[in-house]
């Protein structure tokens, strides 16, 4: 007795196929790493030819300085700091008049500071901000080390610190504080000097 075998038809076999492609493809979506930046939420550069995206954390504080920080703690870490009331308009980061400062930590740990460019606000309605931003950073060694960072923008809600617990509102003081003394780093590197509120 001869047993018959049933063959699929060319139609089940796409079917399957296709089924299998959708799988892998779900399968190789869902194993992406979850802390990628949101496309509201992000700062993107390049340096050295390599671009980077990474998710930022941005800050306004209550004497209205901004700053905007992101990577691993001093380690590829890029900050981007303006010591005035944050607005739409262009920031130059060798002119003290704007008070403005970008820095840049590189793998090894090596801290560069701007010394030319520009940071561009191009919206801030109190809750998100979005800009652009590039400059030349140096080390301060006797012989100084030169990066420069191009095509930089950025796009992130913006928190709002105190430094005070009496006057914090919509913020978190106890993280206020510890940025407080990031502030407190960048400008005295920057030697840009700002009223620290008790």
């Amino acid at each position: 007795m001869a047993l018959s075998v049933c063959k699929p038809k060319p139609t089940d076999m796409n079917l399957r196929n296709k089924m299998m492609i959708a799988g892998c493809c779900i399968a190789a979506l869902g194993s992406c790493k979850k802390d990628k930046p949101a496309p509201d939420n992000f700062i993107f550069y390049k340096l050295n030819g390599v671009y980077t995206t990474i998710k930022p954390e941005a800050d306004i504080f209550d004497d209205s300085s901004f700053l905007l920080e992101a990577g691993p703690f001093n380690k590829n870490e890029i900050g981007l700091f303006v010591d005035s009331n944050i607005q739409v308009r262009t920031y130059h980061f060798e002119n003290a008049y704007d008070n403005a400062v970008g820095d840049y930590y590189d793998g090894k740990g090596a801290h560069f500071w701007s010394d030319s460019g520009t940071l561009v606000i191009k919206s801030f309605d109190g809750y998100h901000i979005k800009g652009s931003f590039s400059f030349r950073a140096k080390t301060e060694d006797s012989a100084p080390a030169t990066i420069r960072i191009t095509e930089g923008q950025f796009s992130t809600d913006v928190g709002y610190f105190s430094s005070s617990p009496d006057t914090c509102t919509l913020c978190d003081s106890t993280i206020g504080v510890s940025k407080r003394g990031l502030l407190v780093k960048h400008l005295a590197r920057a030697r840009i000097s700002i009223p620290i509120h008790n």
